[in-house]
């Protein structure tokens, strides 16, 4: 099993990538795993404030250099590298808690809580009606602006900011 100490998610904490995201050079893998076309699964990141106020973590904003499909990626191949789901989304929140109190990256970034992480399930013909309201291919668009449902909505994890800092 990999060790996580210094880097996290293949990129320095202050942004300085270390894996190179080209074809034939990238250290990320490839696309190999099966899947079924009719639905798509996709990561949302929750975050709740001390006065119960949920909010979108924009993966492209809060996680940069990631996007919401790399997000994805990574997040399987970390589970197939046998890390457990809680244990991945907990180094998230030390990212975001990082990168909050570095206060260079990031203005007006609320104190959060806890994060929650869900698996969205979508039919594909939602999927690509809700990802066409987003404003581009990087950003996330929440669905819950538009009328649009996913079919199945699971929890993957639920972090408190108490097991951040132990």
């Amino acid at each position: 099993m990999k060790t996580y100490d210094k880097e996290i998610f293949g990129f320095e904490k202050d942004f300085g990538p270390r894996w190179v995201p080209f074809f034939p050079f990238s250290s990320m893998p490839m696309y190999s795993e099966s899947y079924d076309p009719a639905y798509v699964t996709q990561l949302e990141i929750l975050g709740v404030t001390s006065q119960g106020e949920e909010i979108v973590l924009p993966i492209w904003r809060y996680f940069f250099p990631l996007w919401p499909e790399a997000l994805r990626e990574i997040f399987i191949n970390h589970r197939l590298n046998e890390m457990p789901t809680k244990h991945f989304f907990t180094l998230f929140f030390k990212l975001y808690e990082h990168r909050r109190t570095a206060k260079a990256y990031y203005e007006d970034v609320p104190k959060l809580d806890k994060i929650e992480v869900y698996a969205l399930t979508w039919d594909l013909e939602s999927w690509i009606k809700m990802r066409k309201m987003a404003p581009s291919l990087l950003v996330e668009y929440d669905w819950r602006k538009s009328k649009l449902n996913p079919q199945k909505r699971s929890v993957l994890a639920i972090i408190s900011a108490d097991e951040v800092q132990n």
